[in-house]
């Protein structure tokens, strides 16, 4: 008979091993120092189960072939790709994305998002505190209702740096190229107070273009951001342009469609546009309406 300690050892060992492999990515930790590696369409849908954890891209991903039937068409139907990450009225923790992921530099094709009835719409939903880097979408046709952008839908306190979008993004309200709304908080309400300073509440994206067409039915809708606000951080946008057709009906802006907040809260900083921008109301080349915001 064999050593019971011994087997003890070589079933506590397999788990570890087990437990080790357990993730569905190509590698890594899910660590800042050691993220998950993303190299397949199913990987990248697998972020969502890792809300919390820090990613990177090892290569470009089309998702047409995922977004057919027989791929991620099995789930949501004509709807296309679920967003990443989802805003929730009782700001369920594990419903937002707050990790980071880095794009290292490559691109994602066919991004197709058919939600015109649904809120916070892109390849990520909702990112909270996160940082989102380097990642570039190629091409798709992404339709929500509010905070509709190719890369974020909804960016609370959160960064987008040297990011780009070539697909069509189409909503009704905060439509942008890259996020639909940029916004810097110090708190979502009395009882959950986030930050300690206003420096620390920021929300940025920098160093970012859009070359796809945006289009607006309602109101806010910019190149490279929809909504740009703050009441109690700070939301900013520097160093980021716009070469992509943009059409709305109130508040276009080649970059930016409405930048407003409390008396230095919001600033778009070295941004310009060289797309058509058409509308019936408060049209801007950069931005279409700055109420209370720095444009320098």
């Amino acid at each position: 008979m064999k050593n019971p300690a011994n087997l003890i050892f070589i079933l506590t060992m397999s788990v570890l091993t087990f437990t080790a492999k357990a993730h569905p990515f190509a590698g890594g930790k899910g660590t800042s120092v050691a993220p998950y590696k993303i190299s397949t369409a199913v990987q990248l849908d697998s972020v969502r189960r890792y809300p919390d954890a820090h990613f990177v891209l090892i290569n470009n991903i089309n998702l047409d072939h995922y977004l057919s039937k027989g791929g991620g068409f099995a789930q949501w139907n004509k709807q296309g790709w679920m967003p990443i990450g989802s805003y929730s009225t009782h700001f369920n923790k594990s419903t937002r994305f707050t990790g980071s992921f880095d794009g290292g530099k490559f691109s994602i094709s066919n991004l197709k998002i058919d939600r015109p009835d649904d809120d916070n719409i892109g390849l990520f939903g909702y990112i909270d505190s996160a940082t989102v880097s380097n990642l570039h979408i190629v091409s798709g046709e992404i339709k929500g209702r509010y905070d509709v952008g190719g890369i974020c839908g909804l960016s609370w306190n959160g960064t987008i740096t040297a990011c780009s979008n070539k697909a069509d993004v189409t909503g009704d309200f905060n439509v942008g190229g890259i996020c639909g709304t940029n916004r810097g908080e110090l708190y979502r309400d009395e009882s959950e107070i986030l930050w300690h300073s206003r420096r620390e509440a920021t929300a940025t994206i920098a160093e970012c273009y859009n070359s796809g067409t945006i289009s607006c039915s309602i109101m806010n809708v910019g190149g490279v951001c929809g909504f740009n606000t703050s009441n109690s951080g700070q939301s900013i946008i520097t160093s980021c342009y716009n070469t992509g057709v943009i059409h709305g009906d109130d508040v276009i802006g080649g970059v930016c469609g409405m930048s407003s907040g409390l008396c230095g809260s919001t600033h778009i900083k070295d941004c310009y546009n060289k797309g058509k921008v058409t509308g019936r109301s408060s049209i801007g080349d950069v931005c279409g309406c700055d109420s209370i915001c720095y444009v320098y």
